[in-house]
């Protein structure tokens, strides 16, 4: 397939709201229509490639405009690069072309498998920023092995992140402490998927998996796709997840012995909710 393939479909396609891109390069992640992939600036099929002006793909710090920090290196410059590769199931991007934010961000979910969209909308249900343990704690049917390569997919698909990327976190034991710290630059985004807090001890039989399959703390790297899950789970589902949630945290919640080990957690109306 020609390379510039996706550098005139991009052009073609009108002006989309902030965002509607980013969906897009996730989309084709999941469909499998293009591949991510790391070379030197000096490989020579990189002349076949299409490359957007460098200033496009730059971060700048907070308190200067593009016009006026350095001018970035041009791409022969720089050691490596990292370049899209379309295939054959690129053309499945023109069916999604006139979606508008929402209809994409569920044809994504929709197309992940099943086992990965219940990790979606777990996690969508506990919080934008969640645990790997408390996820564990509510999929249904768990098994340690899926929920590996499903987090690993997720991640790679953009669709998760490490929140300990963009927090100031350090670790005991098993525990990640983190705290938010404000964005230093105009783009935020993680163009490789990494993980600063992931389990320290991985199972052998599981060791082929990049270490961000094992991520302690992520969040959604797109807030608009955790909210349009969460407008699509099921009422039932929802009510049922949103129980095992709570007794979860009444179960790690308790004061200590000396303030009467009484659960300190109350949710006002759990007795109703129960009884759904």
């Amino acid at each position: 397939m020609n390379y510039c393939y996706l550098s005139r479909l991009l052009q073609k396609i009108t002006v989309r709201p902030p965002g509607w891109y980013e969906l897009l390069t996730t989309f084709l992640i999941v469909t499998k229509g293009c591949a991510l992939s790391h070379k030197k600036a000096s490989d020579e099929t990189l002349r076949e490639l299409h490359f957007p002006d460098a200033t496009l793909t730059t971060k700048y710090e907070a308190d200067l405009f593009p016009d006026e920090a350095e001018a970035p290196l041009s791409w022969s410059e720089r050691d490596k690069v990292v370049v899209c590769i379309v295939n054959e199931r690129f053309s499945i991007a023109e069916s999604v072309q006139n979606f508008d934010l929402q209809a994409l961000a569920m044809k994504i979910f929709s197309t992940l498998p099943a086992y990965e969209q219940d990790l979606v909308k777990c996690a969508a249900l506990i919080g934008k920023i969640f645990y790997r343990s408390n996820l564990e704690a509510i999929v249904p049917r768990h098994d340690p092995l899926k929920t590996a390569s499903g987090i690993h997919t997720l991640m790679k698909s953009r669709i998760f992140k490490c929140a300990a990327q963009s927090s100031r976190c350090g670790n005991a034991d098993e525990i990640v402490l983190c705290y938010l710290k404000s964005t230093t630059t105009f783009s935020d985004m993680l163009h490789s998927p990494r993980c600063r807090c992931h389990l320290q001890h991985i199972p052998l039989m599981e060791s082929n998996l990049p270490t961000y399959a094992y991520c302690r703390l992520m969040e959604f790297k797109m807030p608009l796709l955790r909210r349009t899950v969460l407008q699509h789970i099921d009422e039932k589902d929802k009510k049922h997840l949103n129980t095992m949630i709570i007794e979860m945290n009444n179960s790690r919640l308790k004061r200590c012995k000396y303030c009467g080990g009484e659960p300190f957690l109350t949710i006002p109306g759990l007795e109703k909710l129960v009884s759904f």
